[in-house]
């Protein structure tokens, strides 16, 4: 890669970073204006394997190598089986 290309992909990671960083503090002050207004504290359970997985992407910040973000023929099953599973219900709702 050209030295552009790196430059803007450093830039863009850290946009993203930092962007990241401003939503999770600004999620924060809702969440503790919540828990002033109920009047007790709100606790989110996280799935340990999407959690672990967060923690993984926010502490690397390299690239993803490019197979990253090929379409596997599992990706490709499961947005299909969703697409169809929508279509069905919309059929099985029009014969109601």
């Amino acid at each position: 890669m050209s030295y552009r290309v790196e430059k803007r992909a450093t830039v863009v990671l850290l946009l993203k970073s930092r962007r990241i960083d401003r939503l999770m503090g600004i999620f924060r002050a809702k969440l503790l204006a919540v828990a002033e207004e109920l009047g007790h504290e709100i606790r989110i359970f996280t799935n340990s394997a999407n959690s672990a997985a967060s923690k993984e992407i926010s502490a690397s910040s390299s690239e993803e190598p490019d197979h990253f973000y090929d379409l596997t023929p599992e990706d490709y099953y499961r947005i299909m089986s969703d697409r169809i599973r929508g279509n069905v219900d919309t059929e099985r709702l029009l014969w109601l």
